[in-house]
């Protein structure tokens, strides 16, 4: 079977666009299949490659966290794609803790469905009640960076600014890395509304 990438690719965006990119969407898992095509290993990067993700995670590789006896319970609260290779979800658990999940693109099955595997995930604990977890709208010195992910203090203004704490979902390695939160501020999608 033959697969048209450049289709592909324009589709995603075009997905991600009237989800607002970041918006809520869901985030079904499919398994494994014998026929399958890697659609977007490049020379670069491949999420395959033995030095890609964080193995150490016990989450690493899994396909559905539907098949973790562990993360069944887990309420799925949202999604956000970071671009068309690259997903972030996050659940919260029965003691309001929040974990999230960094997911990459493997390839599609047979039928043209797409399969990612988990990457990296982390349980950042339950939230204040003035605080928010927003993944993919934050800027680095007023710059859009779709892999920032951020524990905010809500305030009603456009930009959140008291910032708790952050982490970057490092598309290089395949990682969530703690990061410094200076310089960092987060769109109020509700802002105005």
């Amino acid at each position: 079977m033959k697969f048209n990438v450049k289709k592909t690719i324009i589709i995603l965006i075009a997905v991600a666009f009237v989800l607002g990119g970041c918006g809520q969407a869901t985030s079904k898992q499919n398994k494994k299949t014998n026929n399958v095509e890697n659609v977007f290993e490049t020379e670069e990067i491949s999420v395959d490659s033995s030095d890609f993700g964080n193995k150490q995670n016990p989450l690493y590789g899994k396909l559905d966290i539907t098949d973790i006896p562990e993360l069944k319970q887990l309420e799925y609260r949202g999604g956000s794609a970071i671009n068309e290779r690259f997903w972030i979800d996050y659940h919260r658990d029965e003691n309001e803790n929040i974990v999230f999940i960094f997911w990459g693109f493997v390839q599609r099955d047979e039928n043209g469905k797409s399969i990612y595997k988990i990457l990296d995930a982390i349980n950042i604990g339950k939230l204040k009640e003035n605080e928010y977890f927003l993944p993919c709208h934050c800027r680095l010195d007023r710059i859009l960076d779709r892999e920032i992910i951020a524990v905010v203090i809500r305030e009603d203004k456009e930009y959140f600014d008291r910032i708790v704490r952050t982490w970057r979902a490092d598309t290089k390695t395949g990682r969530i890395i703690p990061i410094e939160v200076e310089g960092i501020d987060c769109q109020n999608e509700g802002y105005g509304v």
